[in-house]
């Protein structure tokens, strides 16, 4: 497929037209990590064209017709310079072989901070804008603040002069707000949640679809690496002083490696854990290590001609090679292939769903449930939406989102049902009651002194 335009900027000169035919590399990765690669050719005394710096920026932008469009940023990070043609003429032509990386892998990386900063009960949001305008605007990083969120309210929050790059804090504040960051092509800081739901492209894979991308070719890896359909989890000792364990397994894919490789089709795998001390959180942790590792992995490579972006999922149906489903486009590299035409190459995965942090952590009795309230909500005044829906996920992974106000919260699970609940504080705005406006029911919360 022909684009319809090819745009490669250097400090905003364009050099399109000096890229050496076959050396053109551009990689998109779905954390908006990307890396390019090109050559250009020049004579000695060429018209317009000035000499590539590092540190300069690159600017990528490739239009197809209709809304694809390919585009990049970053910074000139290496540059090979050579003289490919004998004598001292004018006309004598140079070489210049240039590697560039993003913004998050440079700039924010060679900033580091140079000032003691003490923060008290101060949202992430806010420091991370602090951070924007002292160190990232001055490096040409745009100076508005649409997409930084809040975040997580810290109650204290220390940097210590020369200690940490920019990019490091950042990874520490997004990670405690359960947040992304990155910078994307319009230079814009980004520091927000985690998308609620994952694109997924109109497009499919399909041999059998005239209409989906036209592809090819298709690689598959299928690997056995950590695959188990019965898993055995064995905590610490339980309070009738025996040790704890829970075995769970998948019948339905134990029958089907049993018709696929013969004998019982049992893959075991055993999770030391001896932090658990009761049957209902062994039974929880091996339900959760059984889901997350009970498929086979499976790897697509995808070679098209197509443009696609990498960050969404993608409806692979190939049943030639006994491949169908959804698969995640993590990363897509572009290479130039013919004039006018440029190859795309898709590396797919299947999407971990589960993660360590989703675990839903099992409470055992009420005194267990207001422990647990009193150390994660001890201020949930000054907790984000964002904050209080990963608490409560952990003990209930159908929730989807709350809402927080002054008196209390509702709580949206999967199924669209809703859950209100009102607070009572005491006269140091404590919680002291949780009450559920939907059936009555009450449970108190006690401060000790």
């Amino acid at each position: 497929m022909k684009y319809d335009s090819f745009s490669l900027k250097i400090e905003g000169n364009e050099v399109y037209q000096y890229i050496k035919q076959g050396s053109f590399s551009l990689n998109l990765d779905a954390n908006y990590d990307n890396t390019c690669s090109f050559t250009l050719v020049r004579t000695i005394e060429e018209e317009d064209f000035t000499l590539p710096q590092l540190g300069q920026d690159v600017e990528i932008e490739i239009i197809y017709t209709g809304v694809n469009i390919v585009k990049s940023l970053g910074i000139i990070t290496r540059i090979n310079k050579r003289k490919i043609e004998a004598g001292t003429g004018t006309d004598k032509k140079l070489e210049f072989e240039i590697t560039c990386s993003s913004y998050n892998n440079s700039i924010l990386s060679r900033r580091v901070v140079s000032e003691d900063k003490t923060y008290d009960e101060k949202f992430a949001g806010d420091i991370v804008k602090e951070l924007l305008n002292e160190y990232l605007i001055p490096e040409g990083i745009s100076s508005e603040t649409d997409y930084i969120d809040n975040g997580i309210q810290l109650a204290e929050y220390d940097i210590y002069a020369n200690t940490k790059t920019v990019a490091e804090i950042l990874d520490d504040l997004a990670s405690q707000s359960k947040y992304i960051w990155f910078i994307d092509f319009n230079k814009k800081l980004t520091f927000a949640q985690k998308p609620k739901g994952i694109v997924r492209y109109l497009k499919s894979i399909n041999e059998n679809d005239e209409n989906g991308y036209p592809i090819m070719e298709a690689e598959i890896e299928e690997s056995t690496d950590d695959y188990r359909n019965r898993q055995i989890v064995t905590g610490g000792l339980g309070d009738d002083g025996y040790i704890v364990q829970s075995v769970k397994e998948d019948t339905e894919e134990i029958d089907r490696m049993k018709n696929q490789t013969g004998g019982t089709g049992i893959w075991e795998a055993i999770e030391s854990a001896t932090d658990i001390d009761t049957q209902a959180k062994a039974d929880t942790k091996a339900e959760f290590l059984l889901n997350k590792y009970g498929k086979m992995k499976t790897n697509i490579t995808i070679t098209t001609l197509y443009p696609v972006n990498p960050g969404g999922l993608m409806a692979v149906n190939l049943p030639s090679i006994g491949i169908s489903g959804r698969y995640f486009v993590e990363t897509v590299s572009i290479s130039d292939f013919a004039p006018g035409e440029l190859l795309y190459e898709l590396k797919l995965t299947q999407k971990k769903v589960y993660e360590e942090e989703d675990l839903p952590i099992v409470l055992d009795t009420s005194d267990e449930f207001v422990d647990y309230f009193k150390n994660k909500f001890e201020k949930i005044e000054n907790l984000t939406n964002q904050k209080v829906t990963e608490e409560l996920k952990k003990i209930d992974n159908s929730i989807i989102s709350v809402f927080i106000g002054e008196g209390g919260m509702v709580i949206v699970r999967r199924d669209g049902s809703q859950t209100s609940l009102s607070f009572t504080k005491d006269g140091e705005n404590r919680i002291t009651n949780i009450t559920n406006n939907n059936n009555g029911k009450s449970i108190g919360i006690g401060w000790s002194e």
